[in-house]
């Protein structure tokens, strides 16, 4: 979803990676600096919440360094259960070595 100015120009962007059933994850929110503490980047995810194609997701998650009072103001809390979620990182390495699905793999 993007957010542009009259003459077409995109001054702000939200990503948002769904099964478009149960979960949505809001990635990559970004207004441009000129444009920022004007509310474009509320404006956005909550165009974004309200979108038809995932309204009814039950469950939206994102993750940010320094905004954390800007999204709650928009009704994000903290997760309840942070024990249950898990990550894998590539860069980090894995259980598997070598990696059992290598990029050159078909």
């Amino acid at each position: 979803m993007g957010v542009y100015d009259p003459a077409g120009r995109q001054r702000g962007v939200a990503r948002c990676v769904t099964d478009r059933v149960a979960v949505a994850f809001i990635d990559d929110v970004h207004v441009d600096a000129d444009h920022r503490g004007k509310g474009v980047g509320r404006w956005l995810v909550c165009g974004l919440l309200r979108h038809p194609q995932v309204r009814d997701i039950p469950q939206f998650t994102l993750v940010t360094d320094e905004a954390h009072a800007h999204y709650a103001a928009s009704g994000f809390t903290s997760l309840a259960k942070i024990e249950r979620w898990m990550q894998w990182r590539r860069d980090t390495g894995s259980a598997y070595t070598p990696d059992p699905w290598p990029r050159s793999a078909g």
